[in-house]
């Protein structure tokens, strides 16, 4: 992994070697050591282009090289790759260097001045060994610039109007490359940041540089070299696409000053997945994706919106492109652990997708703790690298069968490298945090109780039912009111947990109004297996016993099954069937073949419910409070419960269902903890 040098404190500068395009590298994604960067100061070519296209535009020169060595030079977002080109396996990373003077005079930006800043510059580097910082790595030089439509005949274009005019002088702004391998060994780089949207560039696989190709296909057509790049600017985009400086096959909106950068591209499935960053970076920052049967495009949102050529004018507003890979976000129910990740995470964008040795999709990319988080000094300000896993859901539960209807997702819990293992049914019922990612620009989403219970209901930020695909690993909630949304269903770590420990997230999206993504954690405090208590007991009582259900402690709510009784003395109530003096004096008998069943709620963490059933003579308690005991005499008495787990048993909001069946002289009776 290779990083922009955009840091706290300018630390890159500090570096004795290799001070820019600092590394990482890992074995699991998750334990990382450093790597030196591939260069302590930006090559010579850098500032000789700069000067060449300022003289061609009749301009001073500056003088760059002391310049290079000073922070006005930004070092910007590479992409690398592992490629093989005639028999050698190196790495090829494209970079950014952006030279940040005023156009008209050539002096350094300060931000006092309604000129537009220079150009950036994208080169190429190669090395066999990316560990061994610059002595390792041979530069390529110049790749591509920032290139106007603008021409060079009125330099009244290098100003702004006003510090409100966004009326950029760059069509294309030449940073933030990505770096693509096709399957048919064709090579291509995307490109650009705020500047009109993204261009693409066919590469020459033996050079690394924009590659000239035989006849008209672009597309399809032999690379014979190298093209003969022209000046980095022309009267129209058509001309600086003729000059070689790329084609548009994206853009957020029509004007030229438009928040979306980082492109990233994949091939899944045989489709083209276009990965952006949109909007600022400090806190909103959040990622989106598009797709396409062509790398040139069109290029589409979930619900078909074209972002290519905006054919249905609906490119302009972010509300029209979804899904949502990542957005800023926080899980509401967890305090502070020391560890930082209980307050959220904004800032996340800018991605790198790539595939792990098992073949899962990884996504990795910045992201940062929201602003003013008490003492953690300048708390938005320092990036953080994280890695999380992709899941492919799909966009309605009609399309969860067809390969070209999954979309990518981001799972809201960063990558440990747990156990892949299958989750199965009896995991899912629990609280879980849910949270519901909708565009809400510099604002977190927060998640809400969604309370799955094993009787397949759901309540809370949701209410309806649920559904589990164990074949597909897929989750359908089903609201009553709303489109059903399906998620995928995975194992992950609950960083904001002391001590973390596994828990269950889901991820998924929809293609129905109202648009959104979604983002699931199991409350691992809350969470329980599909039955905390389970357990069946018969005996013989004789004739007639009476029953009796009590309240012993705390809060509960009680409702019958409203059977019949011969005798008479069944009544159906709100509360129940109590013993003599605590509610009222009403007793059950059943008759032979009857039965009744009870559901109680626990409305209070501490409670008592006791069943007792006696004729005088034989006599059945069974008790549950904190834990299922029973008591019985009499013959053919017999208890046998099943699934008992005690840490779990006794939680407030649980729900249990109580049955008696009477056949003869034997009663059945039998407890099921449902669970939250």
């Amino acid at each position: 992994m290779f990083g922009t040098d955009a840091s706290y404190g300018n630390a890159h500068e500090n570096a004795t070697n290799g001070k820019h395009f600092q590394g990482k590298r890992s074995k699991d994604l998750v334990n990382w050591e450093y790597v030196p960067g591939i260069m302590n100061n930006a090559p010579n070519w850098v500032g000789t282009k700069l000067n060449e296209f300022r003289t061609s535009m009749g301009l001073e020169t500056i003088d760059i090289t002391t310049a290079t060595n000073k922070k006005y030079l930004g070092y910007w977002a590479p992409s690398a790759r592992v490629i093989t080109v005639d028999g050698v396996t190196k790495v090829r990373m494209y970079y950014s260097i952006v030279c940040d003077y005023y156009i008209p005079d050539g002096s350094v930006n300060d931000g006092k001045k309604l000129n537009w800043t220079e150009r950036a510059f994208i080169g190429v580097a190669e090395s066999t060994n990316p560990n061994g910082g610059p002595s390792a790595w041979k530069d390529l030089g110049f790749v591509v610039c920032s290139s106007s439509d603008k021409g060079i005949t009125d330099s009244s274009k290098y100003n702004r109007s006003s510090d409100k005019d966004w009326d950029a002088y760059f069509y294309f702004n030449a940073i933030d490359p990505t770096y693509f391998i096709d399957d048919d060994d064709t090579h291509w780089m995307i490109y650009g940041s705020w500047h009109s949207g993204f261009a693409l560039v066919r590469i020459n696989p033996s050079t690394g540089k924009v590659a000239a190709v035989d006849g008209s296909d672009y597309l399809n057509g032999n690379v014979t070299g190298d093209f003969e790049m022209g000046n980095p600017w022309a009267d129209s985009a058509s001309g600086i696409k003729e000059h070689g400086y790329g084609t548009r096959i994206f853009a957020r909106g029509t004007s030229r000053w438009q928040p979306s950068e980082g492109p990233e591209l994949i091939k899944h499935n045989g489709y083209y997945w276009l990965f952006f960053a949109n909007d600022g970076l400090d806190v909103p920052y959040q990622t989106r994706v598009v797709k396409a049967t062509s790398i040139k495009g069109p290029y589409y949102a979930i619900e078909g919106s074209e972002m290519t050529n905006d054919v249905d004018d609906k490119r302009n507003s972010s509300e029209n492109i979804y899904p949502l890979v990542t957005h800023p976000y926080k899980f509401v129910n967890n305090t502070d652990n020391t560890y930082g990740s209980c307050y959220g995470w904004v800032g996340i964008s800018h991605c790198a997708i790539f595939k792990n040795d098992a073949g899962d999709w990884m996504y990795m990319s910045q992201q940062r703790l929201p602003k003013d988080v008490s003492n953690i000094a300048v708390s938005n300000a320092v990036m953080m690298g994280g890695v999380r896993r992709l899941v492919w859901t799909p966009k309605t539960p009609s399309a969860s069968t067809s390969i070209s209807d999954l979309w990518p997702i981001a799972l809201p819990e960063r990558y440990a490298a747990l156990s892949s293992t299958d989750v199965t049914e009896d995991e899912i019922p629990g609280t879980w945090q849910h949270i519901k990612l909708s565009y809400n620009y510099a604002n977190m989403d927060k998640s809400s109780d969604l309370v799955l219970t094993p009787n397949k209901t759901m309540s809370g930020a949701l209410t309806g039912t649920w559904s589990f695909d164990s074949d597909k690993q897929q989750l359908i909630l089903s609201p009553s009111s709303e489109t059903a949304i399906v998620v995928s269903v995975s194992r992950e770590l609950d960083w904001e947990r002391v001590p973390r420990k596994q828990t269950l997230v889901y991820a998924g999206t929809q293609s129905a109004s109202p648009y959104g993504s979604y983002w699931g954690k199991q409350d691992s405090q809350s969470s329980y297996p599909f039955t905390v208590f389970k357990g069946t007991c018969t005996v013989d009582l004789g004739d007639s016993p009476n029953f009796y259900l009590i309240q012993q402690l705390g809060s509960i709510s009680v409702s019958d099954s409203k059977g019949t009784d011969s005798n008479k003395t069944y009544t159906s109530t709100s509360t129940g069937w109590w013993k003599d003096g605590i509610v009222n004096t009403t007793s059950l008998t059943l008759a032979d073949g009857q039965s009744i069943t009870w559901t109680v709620t626990v409305k209070s963490d501490t409670f008592g419910l006791v069943l007792e059933g006696t004729n005088g003579i034989n006599y059945l308690d069974l008790n549950l409070n904190y834990a299922a005991t029973t008591d019985a005499w009499g013959t053919g008495s017999s208890w046998a419960p099943s699934d008992y787990n005690s840490s779990q048993y006794g939680k407030q909001n649980h729900t249990y269902k109580i049955k008696v069946t009477r056949s003869g002289n034997i009663y059945t009776i039998s407890a099921e903890d449902e669970g939250l």
